[in-house]
């Protein structure tokens, strides 16, 4: 599992991929899209507990 950082960034790539802080062997694709507030994503993102 990828774990997204505050700050990370997300560069675009082919068919819904990005790489994470310009890592092409760090990669995630978007299955759903959706708005997402910052605190959102920061909680999608945590370890569960």
């Amino acid at each position: 599992m990828i774990l997204l950082s505050p700050g990370d960034i997300l560069s675009p790539l082919q068919d819904a991929q990005y790489c994470i802080n310009r890592e092409k062997h760090q990669t995630l694709k978007i299955v759903d899209a959706r708005c997402y507030s910052c605190d959102e994503w920061q909680r999608l993102t945590r370890k569960p507990s």
